[in-house]
């Protein structure tokens, strides 16, 4: 699976975000390549449970952390960790609340674009 087969999984799911970061810059015609997909997400709970499923059913680990280490990966992750790297099944994936320099989910709506692939 790509990344770009993570971003229509997200979609498909009902998942509401804003992709961000080098697979972003890619759609606006960049010639960066990315190992992983950057997203910011709506923290309504509805969305937040929707995320935590979709990543759950990936086997969401923390990036960086010792394989074995106790790790669920569900809204409360979400919740109390605004912003994770994760490796999954599917490859890696950064997720976080707000973006710096813009601010918050809806601060990033508003500055984004739709594009489509």
């Amino acid at each position: 699976m790509t990344l770009l087969d993570m971003v229509r999984a997200l979609s498909e799911a009902g998942v509401r975000f804003v992709m961000i970061g080098g697979l972003a810059m890619r759609a606006q015609g960049s010639t960066r390549i990315t190992e992983d997909l950057d997203i910011c997400y709506d923290p309504a709970p509805d969305n937040v449970r929707r995320l935590a499923m979709v990543l759950g059913g990936w086997h969401a680990y923390l990036r960086g952390v010792e394989p074995g280490l106790p790790f669920v990966m569900d809204a409360r992750s979400l919740r109390t960790n605004p912003v994770m790297t994760l490796v999954t099944d599917l490859g890696a994936i950064d997720v976080m609340d707000e973006v710096a320099g813009i601010g918050g989910w809806r601060a990033v709506l508003a500055e984004s674009e739709e594009t489509e692939w």
